[in-house]
C-alpha cells in the first residue's frame, strides 16, 4: 500500500464510522441507481447529498444520503434517511465497531453499560466489507436502526438513542468529519451560521 499499512489505514480510516479527523473529500460521481434497500423509504424518495472520503489520499468509501420529500437538512433525525457507503478498502467489521464507538463517545458521554450494549449492536449489524460493499444504514420514523450488507439485512435496532449518536457521526454538528456532513445534508453556509456551527 505504499508505505502505509494496512493497521494505518483501519485504525485512521475505518469507515462506517471515521468520517475522519483532517479527512480530504470531494463529491463522488453521479449517483448510481438506487440501492435497493432505499426503496424502504417509498417510491418518492430521493439523493439529498453524497460525497467521496479520503483519508491521507486513500479512497476510503462514497457516501450517499437518501431522504424523503419534506426532509429538514436541520433537522435530520425527524425524518426518515437511508445512509449507505460503498468501501474502496478492506475493512474488518469489528474495526468498524469499535471505531463506530470512539465516534460515537465524541458526541456524549457512554457509560460502560451502554458501550457493551452498542458494542454489541453495532458487532450484530456491521460486515467485513471489500472493495465494492455496500453498507447502509436506515433511519426509520420510530427511531429504530436498520442495517444492510449489500442489500441484506444484518439488524434492527430499537433503540432511538443509538440511532440517533450512530447516524449523528456524520450528520452531527460535531462530526469529526464536517465538510462531508455538509455534502451530505447539502447544508448552505447561512444556514449554518443560522445554526452557530
Amino acid at each position: 500500500m505504499h508505505g502505509v499499512s494496512r493497521r494505518q489505514v483501519l485504525i485512521t480510516a475505518t469507515a462506517l464510522s471515521c468520517p475522519g479527523v483532517r479527512a480530504q473529500g470531494r463529491l463522488a460521481p453521479a449517483a448510481p441507481p438506487w440501492p435497493q434497500e432505499v426503496r424502504q423509504l417509498g417510491a418518492d424518495a430521493r439523493l439529498q447529498g453524497q460525497m467521496r472520503f479520503r483519508y491521507w489520499g486513500f479512497h476510503v468509501y462514497d457516501a450517499q444520503l437518501w431522504v424523503r420529500p419534506g426532509f429538514d437538512p436541520l433537522r435530520p433525525l425527524a425524518h426518515p434517511f437511508a445512509l449507505s457507503l460503498v468501501y474502496a478498502r478492506e475493512l474488518l467489521a469489528q474495526d468498524i465497531a469499535e471505531r463506530s464507538l470512539e465516534e460515537i463517545e465524541r458526541q456524549t458521554r457512554v457509560s460502560p453499560e451502554q458501550a457493551e450494549r452498542w458494542r454489541a449492536h453495532l458487532q450484530q449489524a456491521l460486515a467485513d466489507v471489500v472493495p465494492g460493499d455496500r453498507l447502509t444504514g436506515i433511519h426509520r420514523p420510530d427511531g429504530a436502526a436498520a442495517f444492510f450488507h449489500n442489500a441484506r439485512p444484518t439488524a434492527v435496532v430499537n433503540d432511538p438513542v443509538f440511532a440517533g449518536l450512530f447516524f449523528g457521526i456524520w450528520l452531527s454538528p460535531q462530526t469529526s468529519a464536517p465538510a462531508l456532513r455538509r455534502a451530505l445534508l447539502r447544508l448552505r453556509a447561512d444556514q449554518e451560521r443560522d445554526l452557530g456551527t
